[in-house]
């Protein structure tokens, strides 16, 4: 696993997709998520790209936010755009616990939140 930025500098092609595909600003894309009973869930997010790392921003108590602190595995899936263009990541995710970066996540947040929200690391494999 590594950081999004390790990711972006090892695949710079890449990364120009998920600028262009994932935006910054409040853009949904669609993560997968595993159930504690191993059945597969989808939900909507909006990503947080900071300059070293990849984050979201969950509510405390929604399905992806337990299977994300539980299981770990995601996939996340940016919106269709033109011409079937299609970006799509994965890797384990995190609860983040340190203070400095919770508000690093935090001030990279383009859209409404409540900062007692958990914030989630997705470091990327694939």
């Amino acid at each position: 696993m590594v950081t999004w930025a390790k990711f972006e500098s090892d695949a710079p092609e890449l990364a120009q997709w998920r600028r262009r595909l994932l935006g910054g600003d409040a853009t949904t894309g669609f993560i997968s998520t595993v159930a504690g009973d191993g059945r597969p869930r989808i939900a909507p997010i909006s990503p947080i790209f900071t300059p070293n790392n990849l984050y979201i921003c969950v509510v405390e108590d929604t399905p992806k936010r337990f299977d994300l602190v539980n299981d770990g595995w995601y996939v996340l899936h940016a919106n269709l755009a033109a011409y079937d263009e299609e970006f799509q990541v994965s890797g384990r995710a995190t609860l983040v616990t340190g203070v400095a970066e919770k508000d690093l996540a935090h001030a990279a947040i383009t859209f409404q939140f409540n900062r007692a929200d958990p914030i989630i690391s997705l470091h990327v494999e694939r």
